[in-house]
């Protein structure tokens, strides 16, 4: 968070902290597209041994199910740069000498973002593996875009980070739960701050883009709030968790977690 000065304008009102996660990651996301692998690497982006003893695995259980010409549906959620599925198609090719099961597998990259889905198209290392893969648009805590029981492996990437999270403080026995606001010097932005709130608001990507940096001058402002759980989802395995919760900590709360695991398990 930055240090807040008289001059900051609010760009929303206060909202739980999960609401804002999600709106800001998005905007990141978007305005960065592909060129977001350039302010973090991870490891399956830049090296193959993860995905090399992934592909084996997957090889090793799938030459002996039945039938033998069933199609192999692998699904990346969260892709990254493409690197964990190009080096995961070139292992897996490598190993089928007799060609039992990397002609039947196809491996979809899933992702909410439009703009890192075309950075992945561009892979040149995964383009060698045309017509083994697809790509798909998708929003794994809420979208139902495949059959239940239609995918033989889930590979979970960068995800985790991205999912909603909200966060849940003890005191006296209550709960309290997150709230941020986020403000912004208008000298920040070069238009008229009521036209950029708008393009915030909005998440106009195309529009975002285009301006100088700002995300990392935005400061947020935090508050707790008292809050009945009773009807989030999870709410019984969440109380039972925050029972025994110390006081006056924070304590995260991944309700995206809990609806991408069940999502996963209805595929799977």
């Amino acid at each position: 968070m930055t240090h807040r000065n008289r001059n900051f304008l609010p760009l929303g009102d206060f909202k739980p902290a999960d609401q804002w996660q999600t709106h800001v990651n998005s905007i990141f996301y978007g305005i960065q597209g592909p060129g977001i692998h350039d302010h973090f690497q991870t490891y399956v982006s830049r090296d193959h041994r993860l995905a090399h003893a992934l592909a084996e695995d997957f090889f090793a259980v799938s030459r002996e199910q039945d039938p033998a010409d069933a199609p192999l549906i692998v699904q990346e959620w969260g892709v990254g740069n493409g690197n964990l599925a190009a080096c995961f198609l070139a292992r897996l090719r490598e190993l089928d000498g007799e060609g039992k099961v990397y002609p039947r597998t196809h491996y979809v990259l899933c992702d909410y973002s439009r703009e890192i889905l075309a950075g992945t198209r561009a892979n040149a290392l995964l383009q060698e593996h045309a017509g083994r893969f697809s790509t798909a648009l998708m929003d794994a805590e809420r979208d139902d875009c495949f059959k239940p029981r239609s995918v033989c492996k889930i590979l979970s990437n960068e995800i985790w980070d991205d999912l909603a999270a909200k966060a849940l403080l003890k005191h006296d026995g209550l709960l309290l739960e997150e709230y941020l606001q986020p403000f912004l010097e208008p000298g920040t932005v070069d238009m008229g701050f009521e036209e950029f709130r708008a393009l915030f608001a909005d998440r106009d990507l195309d529009a975002l883009k285009n301006l100088p940096p700002f995300l990392h001058a935005i400061h947020w402002e935090r508050s707790f709030q008292r809050v009945d759980i009773a009807d989030w989802p999870y709410a019984g395995i969440i109380r039972s968790l925050m029972d025994r919760a110390a006081e006056d900590i924070p304590i995260p709360v991944n309700i995206g977690a809990f609806a991408t695991l069940e999502r996963a398990l209805r595929l799977l």
